[in-house]
């Protein structure tokens, strides 16, 4: 009988102690686990733990996946998750100042290999290269008197390059053919990389024939392009790319056409032309009414004469810069009643809503048609 009790007491006290020591582990689950046990994990099961428990850890792994089951309307913000404890971050890490910045982000789809781009210094070391070699353009420019500018990089407050890593909600196979960067816009906006003040610039890691897309607001960089094996083209095709996120080349400036300098500069090796050089027409020029490089607000010394591509070529406040060239596309859309990419000033914004074009010109998340 003793025996007996002795067992029955023994039997319950496993029993509670396992019971006790399932709850402990269900609780501390989500912060003990690491990415790598998450990576085994379906997307559904993920989804059910993300919005089932409400545990912000689950949902940040979710976000992270680029998962779209997961509300973002609380916009949950990532500081300091990280993967396999190699310092990834996920989202925008707190600005060490309130001035117009570049942001990069490491980019795959949901499908797409990863190679840590984001974490293996690479992407750091080639975006230092990128402004040095901007510093030797501006100061060579013959118009800027010796004064040699970089852009504005979003750095984190140790000092590093910001550098997010983004995994899409799409498939490599569900993206636009003709248009990725339509995607990948859509996508930033969502979760809540929109900032005016920023420039979103991505280092996409899958190909398209186009090897870069960009304009004010977003930039695309397609690392498995063929040409990106080349020594020193993904820094002058980003140059190239950074180029249209502000703005230009703007229609009122001589020898351009489409956004580009005109055939006659082809093996120029200027920039707009495959190469490091920037030529003094798109750079500094004096033609009244027509923006000018040297004076986007994202790069420094900043100009004390400063223009914002988003203003301009996204909310078409145009101000001072009156040149024909870039107030009729503006009078024509706007006497057509719908907006025709086509018919422009200078490159297209990137937070336009494409799907209301034919109904006027709105930008993402907004009802103001901006042609009335």
């Amino acid at each position: 009988m003793y025996s007996e009790n002795k067992q029955l007491i023994l039997t319950k006290g496993d029993s509670m102690f396992r019971m006790i020591f399932t709850v402990i582990l269900f609780t501390l689950a989500p912060a003990i686990l690491a990415d790598s046990h998450w990576s085994k994990w379906s997307d559904k099961t993920l989804c059910r733990l993300a919005n089932g428990t409400g545990t912000k850890e689950y949902r940040q792994a979710a976000l992270g996946r680029g998962l779209t089951c997961v509300e973002t309307t609380e916009k949950i913000k990532v500081t300091t998750v990280a993967l396999d404890h190699e310092g990834r971050f996920f989202s925008d890490q707190p600005d060490v100042n309130d001035d117009f910045q570049i942001h990069f982000n490491y980019l795959v789809t949901k499908d797409g290999d990863d190679r840590k781009w984001d974490i293996n210094g690479k992407l750091e070391k080639l975006m230092s290269n990128l402004n040095e070699e901007m510093y030797a353009a501006t100061k060579a420019n013959r118009f800027s008197n010796g004064e040699g500018k970089r852009y504005k990089f979003d750095f984190r407050t140790d000092g590093k390059l910001d550098i997010t890593f983004i995994r899409m909600d799409k498939y490599t196979r569900e993206l636009s053919i003709d248009s990725p960067n339509n995607d990948i816009s859509k996508y930033l906006f969502q979760i809540g990389m929109n900032d005016p003040k920023k420039i979103y610039f991505n280092f996409a890691d899958f190909n398209h024939e186009s090897g870069g897309v960009a304009g004010p607001g977003v930039g695309n960089i397609f690392l498995r392009h063929h040409k990106m094996t080349r020594k020193g083209f993904i820094i002058i095709s980003t140059l190239h790319e950074l180029h249209h996120t502000q703005g230009g080349a703007y229609a009122c400036v001589p020898e351009t056409k489409n956004g580009h300098l005109a055939n006659r500069f082809n093996g120029s090796q200027h920039q707009l032309k495959g190469g490091l050089k920037l030529n003094h027409l798109i750079y500094k020029h004096k033609i009244k009414g027509c923006p000018q490089l040297a004076d986007s607000v994202y790069l420094t010394p900043t100009s004390d004469k400063t223009y914002d591509p988003y203003k301009l070529n996204c909310l078409f406040e145009l101000g001072k810069y009156t040149h024909q060239k870039m107030t009729t596309p503006i009078k024509n859309q706007r006497k057509k009643g719908y907006y025709n990419w086509r018919e422009r000033f200078g490159s297209n914004c990137q937070w336009r809503d494409q799907s209301r074009d034919d109904d006027g010109y709105f930008m993402m998340g907004s009802n103001n048609n901006i042609l009335k």
